[in-house]
């Protein structure tokens, strides 16, 4: 919805059908020429994408006094144009491509250098499952996209407009993998910013060149690994270490998972959501296989089906006959 001459109150009150607890203040008084243009699209029941524009106005939120434990959020955003943000201890500018992290019960503003301008991915409190505890270390956190996660996140949401959002609006798998993709992006990027600042003592350099080596390795490893030969000895030689300092490196910095589950968790990861995709239909599943990492067409299946109690052919099938499993929220 947009318009040029609409009533601010009567906006609010239709913003609130989209984000709870947030609602627009005019700049100044005297602001007339105020415009919004407002786009709302559901992901699931619990998660949806909401693209925000205005002029002359602020982004304030503030907890609801009839909130309870069902309608909390998370919200993570995605700003276009330069901003500055304040919640109840410090404030920090926001840069166009920068994302930030905010809770629905936390009191905050989004005050533009000159337009408001931003996308909202807002998630219910059971969508984050399991990540709770990073998600509030990261609360309120500024995630810079100029390097790492962060920017591959900043440049996924960038594509999430209008006309790509409408055309999956219809197709339930499409949705999924859109939203299974930011959650994952989510929670790279604030596994690689958390650490860091949470500490109350002195940085300790060493360790920190250590995670950022470890961080650039994991992003690269999400970029290539599509590669059928990748192993160990492929990557250490590729950063220019010993096979012994990559595995030291996931025995620090990943309690869950070594090289070889990472890997494989991202090449399954993958290869769900490429199975799942509509605009993927036309592969054939050795294709896929081949995509993410597997040579071996009947060794992608085994693998595919040992992580995900089905087949590759019968995740497909699930979702072509609207039998979609449900997406990690």
């Amino acid at each position: 919805m947009a318009g040029t001459d609409l009533n601010l109150p009567r906006f609010n009150q239709i913003l609130l059908q989209v984000l709870p607890n947030a609602q627009l203040h005019l700049t100044t008084e005297q602001a007339l020429a105020f415009s919004v243009n407002l786009s709302a699209f559901a992901l699931t029941a619990r998660a949806s994408v909401v693209m925000l524009q205005a002029h002359h106005a602020d982004l304030v939120l503030a907890p609801s006094a009839h909130a309870t434990n069902n309608s909390q959020q998370w919200f993570l955003l995605y700003v276009w144009e330069a901003a500055e943000f304040t919640d109840n201890a410090n404030s920090c500018t926001l840069q166009a491509g920068d994302l930030l992290l905010i809770h629905s019960s936390s009191s905050a503003s989004l005050r533009p250098q000159i337009n408001l301008n931003c996308t909202i991915i807002a998630l219910r409190e059971q969508c984050v499952g399991h990540w709770q505890t990073l998600f509030r270390q990261a609360c309120n956190q500024r995630f810079c996209a100029d390097s790492g996660w962060a920017r591959l996140l900043s440049v996924y949401i960038r594509e999430l407009n209008e006309p790509f959002m409408e055309r999956i609006s219809t197709v339930p798998s499409d949705q999924a993998v859109c939203l299974d993709t930011v959650l994952s992006l989510a929670v790279m990027m604030m596994g690689q910013a958390v650490p860091h600042g949470l500490a109350g003592r002195a940085p300790d350099r060493q360790r920190q060149a250590r995670h950022k080596l470890y961080t650039d390795i994991t992003l690269w490893l999400y970029l290539n690994f599509g590669e059928v030969s990748l192993t160990g000895k492929k990557v250490a030689r590729e950063f220019r270490i010993s096979v012994r300092t990559l595995h030291k490196l996931f025995r620090e910095f990943n309690d869950s998972a070594s090289f070889a589950i990472f890997l494989n968790n991202i090449r399954m990861w993958n290869a769900r959501n490429m199975l799942r995709d509509s605009l993927l239909g036309h592969l054939s599943i050795g294709d896929i296989g081949w995509l993410c990492g597997f040579a071996d067409p009947a060794h992608f299946g085994k693998v595919f089906k040992k992580y995900y109690s089905i087949t590759p052919g019968q995740m497909r099938n699930s979702v072509n006959g609207n039998d979609e499993p449900e997406a990690p929220c």
